[in-house]
């Protein structure tokens, strides 16, 4: 398909041809056939051809242009799609001079980046035998610490995992004075002592719904099945928190 090249107001008035990989490919293995068995070419490969040179010519012409970018020469090669915004293709606008030197590496479809969530590390401990012990099968050698087996296993539980937090408490026999343990720093950062749904919660259950889709009755009935009594009602007035925090 044939289209003028979208750069400015004093750009070539040239048209240019895109061929994809393999057209390109056909083109030239006919040309190499035909000289090969000197076989005239088609007017359509003879027109192909000319494109090609048209496209060249104005490609080396371009290069000379201290001003051309990256972005505009894979756009001048086809090499852009089409449906590519202009400002993701030249940068946003009304940029100086003196900026055109910067590189810019932020990728299309950039995605946020979240740390990766790190296993739970439990340790099991074998009861039945003791370091020192004599070998059960043997009964002559030792046992003695070796390098411990391993197993990494991914679970599927409910996204809201209740967990109930017991802080031991001391009181006065003389002024009934009460002492409560504190409570861990990881679990103040997910709300106050007297929340019972923590930040992270009430924000997937936002998640949920506005960005999978996922409304307050099937969020319900979703976590019913998975043991977890959550009414529609809670995930909507949690999910107004959300809203009233931002």
């Amino acid at each position: 398909m044939n289209k003028p090249p979208p750069f400015g107001n004093n750009e070539m008035t040239q048209t240019f041809t895109e061929l994809d990989s393999q057209e390109l490919d056909a083109l030239m293995r006919r040309v190499q056939e035909a000289k090969e068995h000197e076989l005239a070419l088609t007017p359509e490969d003879c027109q192909m051809l000319l494109n090609a040179l048209k496209t060249l010519a104005a490609l080396q012409e371009r290069l000379s242009d201290n001003d051309i970018t990256l972005h505009k020469l894979r756009k001048l090669v086809g090499m852009v799609s089409s449906s590519e915004t202009m400002n993701s293709l030249l940068g946003q606008k009304g940029k100086t001079n003196k900026n055109r030197g910067q590189k810019h590496t932020k990728s299309k479809n950039s995605q946020p980046q979240t740390a990766s969530v790190k296993p739970k590390v439990t340790h099991h401990s074998l009861t039945r035998l003791k370091k020192g012990e004599t070998c059960p099968e043997c009964q002559q050698g030792k046992l003695y610490k070796y390098d411990p087996a391993t197993l990494l296993r991914i679970t599927g539980q409910s996204p809201f995992v209740p967990e109930q937090h017991v802080m031991e408490r001391l009181r006065c026999n003389a002024c009934g004075q009460y002492f409560t343990a504190d409570l861990p720093e990881e679990v103040l950062d997910d709300g106050e002592p007297s929340q019972k749904y923590g930040h992270s919660a009430r924000s997937l259950m936002a998640l949920y719904k506005f960005f999978a889709g996922a409304p307050y009755h099937r969020q319900e009935a979703l976590q019913s099945l998975l043991g977890v009594n959550l009414s529609a009602s809670t995930v909507f007035d949690q999910t107004e928190q959300v809203a009233n925090r931002l």
